[in-house]
């Protein structure tokens, strides 16, 4: 009887291949079929190329411009004010607000660099803890029945597995409203049988649901005595861990960032710009009556002049624009499982890697070569060895 090696592969062949090298985007990046980037050249990101690349990037959003439009249309109100107040009133008000307006940027500053390095500390945890833990427990699975379970009749207990492992991913990455839309699709790519879609549809925690049915497997193999009762706590314990990697997905999307900070954190940003557009506006009045100096004053070069008012302006569009491109970034980069972050990461690509790797495992285990074979026959048996095989009885047994 014929048995299928690669059946999550046959079920859905579409997902077989990603694209190969690169695209001739400015990163030099690579890109999966369904156009996630998958990798990008951090030589190429961290060179000058960067300045012209929009497409992808966080200044792509409408926010950070809105933020330069609008402080700049109050960098033009006060230059207006102030111009119009005379020269007098302009120099004696610019007087006092470059001491604290370069305090209140600085301050700023450090506070958004922590803002956004908790940001980060978030989203990787959850690439270690979520995706990488989930990604290694699979994998842990996989090559633990590869080696219990090598008979090529087996292949279907395995894949059985594997299928609830990788539609746990699936399920933990949709949102609950697209969770029944999620299944149908699992169903139409050979990963969920209709029955296990309608048992799901009736249930909540779909994701760890699935590692209980997992366990299931385990518990109902080593009663038939096809696993040891030490590699059952083995395979019990790698579904735990599964299981708490979905826990841990469940965490980042219910405990955000304290409101309370958050909202302080923007006035403050908020506040800073404010006093740049300000002192921008007031230091560009005062430059300008420089240009028409009164009688008996030195002259002033009206180019540098030009040159600064332009500097302020500047200025006053600069720093509201990378504030708020750090502020919306970070609050993607908090809540790493919301849809804005999924959407931009190649969780196709991920499911890829671990079906075809756990397959790989599948065949290896059933095709071990013949080296292996002759390598163990050399060895002599120690008939005084310390170690003692498994003879614990499972519950439920008719075997030692």
């Amino acid at each position: 009887m014929y048995i299928e090696k690669t059946p999550l592969l046959v079920a859905d062949p579409d997902s077989a291949l990603q694209q190969s090298g690169y695209t001739n985007d400015l990163m030099r990046s690579h890109y999966t079929t369904d156009g996630k980037m998958l990798k990008y050249d951090a030589g190429r990101v961290s060179s000058l190329v960067s300045i012209a690349r929009v497409g992808g990037t966080v200044f792509l959003s409408r926010v950070p411009w809105f933020w330069a439009l609008c402080y700049s249309v109050l960098w033009a109100i006060v230059f207006v004010g102030f111009r119009c107040l005379g020269p007098f009133h302009t120099q004696r008000g610019s007087c006092g607000f470059d001491d604290l307006t370069l305090d209140v940027a600085v301050f700023m500053g450090l506070l958004l660099a922590m803002h956004m390095g908790e940001a980060l500390k978030r989203w990787l945890e959850m690439r270690h803890d979520v995706i990488g833990g989930l990604w290694t427990t699979i994998d842990d699975i996989a090559l633990l029945l590869a080696v219990q379970l090598k008979d090529t009749a087996d292949r279907p207990l395995k894949t059985l597995a594997l299928r609830y492992g990788l539609c746990s991913v699936e399920l933990l990455l949709a949102s609950e409203s697209d969770q029944p839309a999620a299944l149908e699709l699992l169903c139409r790519r050979g990963l969920l049988s209709r029955d296990e879609r309608e048992q799901l549809l009736l249930l909540p925690a779909k994701s760890k649901v699935l590692w209980v049915w997992t366990a299931c497997v385990f518990q109902r193999l080593a009663s038939k005595g096809r696993i040891s009762s030490s590699a059952l706590g083995r395979l019990y314990e790698l579904c735990n861990r599964g299981r708490f990697a979905c826990d841990r997905a469940a965490t980042f999307g219910h405990s955000q960032l304290p409101m309370l900070y958050t909202h302080l954190l923007v006035v403050l940003a908020h506040l800073a710009c404010a006093l740049v557009s300000v002192r921008g506006g007031m230091v560009a009045a005062a430059l300008s009556w420089d240009m028409s100096p009164e009688k008996g004053a030195p002259p002033v070069s009206k180019t540098g002049a030009f040159y600064g008012i332009l500097g302020q302006l500047l200025m006053a569009a600069a720093v509201p624009m990378c504030y708020s491109a750090l502020l919306r970034y970070a609050a993607t980069l908090s809540d790493p499982l919301s849809p804005e972050s999924v959407e931009g990461m190649p969780f196709s690509a991920y499911r890829v890697f671990m079906r075809d790797e756990c397959e790989a495992f599948h065949t290896a285990g059933e095709n071990a070569p013949k080296a292996v074979a002759r390598a163990v026959e050399l060895v002599e048996e120690d008939e005084e060895t310390p170690f003692m095989h498994d003879l614990a009885h499972v519950i439920g047994s008719d075997r030692a």
